[in-house]
């Protein structure tokens, strides 16, 4: 678990993982309801691209997300559906 996709599944789906993320098993729960069956290599770098660029730790793009309208963490101020993440990868593939 890369820091980029557990920083984007605790804003969208508003978990908290653990100190360890790589441990974290809500983390593991989300990313594997998430994931597609095939081509998970690709989705995996996707989302490492999208935490790097957009979903940044400090700083994030909320306004140019294309999953703003879905996110937990946009939706509450602070800066969550399956198929926000989907519609982003099917997108990007």
């Amino acid at each position: 678990m890369n820091t980029n996709l557990a920083r984007i599944l605790e804003r969208f789906f508003n978990v908290k993982g653990g100190k360890i993320k790589s441990r974290c098993k809500i983390l593991w729960s989300a990313a594997d309801t998430v994931a597609p069956d095939t081509d998970v290599g690709h989705w995996n770098l996707t989302l490492l691209d999208f935490g790097a660029k957009v979903c940044t730790a400090r700083n994030p793009k909320c306004d140019i997300c294309p999953l703003a309208s879905q996110c937990y963490w946009f939706g509450s101020k602070r800066y969550a559906s399956l198929s926000a993440i989907a519609l982003y990868y099917k997108m990007n593939s």
